[in-house]
């Protein structure tokens, strides 16, 4: 198990590597072409990736191997609030939306909801408070639905104009109903996130978070392994366009077995 583990990791480690040389190469066209980007970004209006976001609608295409291997027509819906919260500090709250749809001879052979409801209260510049409520919902892989309520601690090693990186850690109360015969499960999880954003130019901006999920029953056997990373360029004041690839393992699914789903996924996004 701690074998399976490991080379999961390392699968994700080598993808990030990969797109962290992709930024390398976008930070040094930035540093040795500074006048050139400049003069021919002023000639367009650019959208400043940022967390000021109001309210976003992507759609795109995924290819998801693992599980079941199709192509998904994706859509996605965000809005996003900041106001001031406790001592005058940043309170924020994001509702996200995530919808994946396949028919094969107009049959349907994949379909997967995914609703997130993120509270954040930020204390200072290094520490925030953190709280989720989840739906998910897959019946291709015996999940009818998935709840989730979490709540945890961050700390921010970085943040400034261009990198942020921050560590999560936090307890989670989940309850797993399936399409199968198997009874309804309920547990505590123990639930630990890194996530790095890096804006590599005025239009571009890499992202990163890869979290672990574990059973605290039973650490070793029950958990959950994600990885998502990415990059977004922006093509007006309201148009963005996106790559990103996500890797999921669960070590103990409905049907009893390790599970590996990677989705690559290409999307047009419009803010409003």
């Amino acid at each position: 198990m701690k074998k399976k583990r490991m080379d999961i990791m390392q699968k994700m480690i080598t993808r990030l590597i990969m797109l962290f040389q992709v930024c390398a190469i976008f930070s040094m066209l930035e540093a040795s072409n500074t006048k050139k980007i400049k003069n021919y970004l002023s000639e367009y209006k650019t959208l400043s990736i940022s967390d000021e976001l109001a309210k976003s609608i992507d759609f795109g295409f995924s290819a998801t191997t693992g599980t079941t291997d199709t192509l998904n027509v994706n859509g996605r819906f965000r809005t996003y609030f900041k106001f001031e919260g406790l001592h005058q500090e940043m309170f924020k709250i994001l509702i996200d939306a995530n919808v994946f749809l396949t028919k094969s001879d107009n049959v349907k052979n994949n379909e997967e909801y995914r609703i997130d409801i993120d509270f954040e209260q930020t204390f200072d510049n290094t520490w925030l408070g953190y709280g989720n409520l989840a739906w998910f919902r897959n019946t291709f892989k015996n999940y009818n639905a998935i709840y989730s309520n979490n709540i945890g601690i961050g700390y921010k090693v970085l943040n400034n104009d261009r990198h942020s990186l921050t560590f999560k850690f936090g307890l989670g109360y989940n309850k797993e109903i399936y399409t199968n015969d198997l009874d309804e499960k309920t547990y505590i999880s123990l639930n630990q996130y890194i996530a790095y954003n890096n804006k590599m130019t005025d239009t571009s901006q890499f992202y990163a978070k890869i979290g672990l999920v574990e059973n605290t029953e039973d650490l070793s056997n029950d958990y959950e392994i994600f990885n998502i990373f990415g990059l977004t360029f922006s093509m007006s004041d309201n148009l963005t366009f996106s790559i990103e690839e996500e890797i999921y393992f669960d070590a103990l699914n409905p049907q009893g077995e390790d599970v590996l789903d990677t989705k690559t996924i290409a999307k047009i996004g419009y803010r409003f």
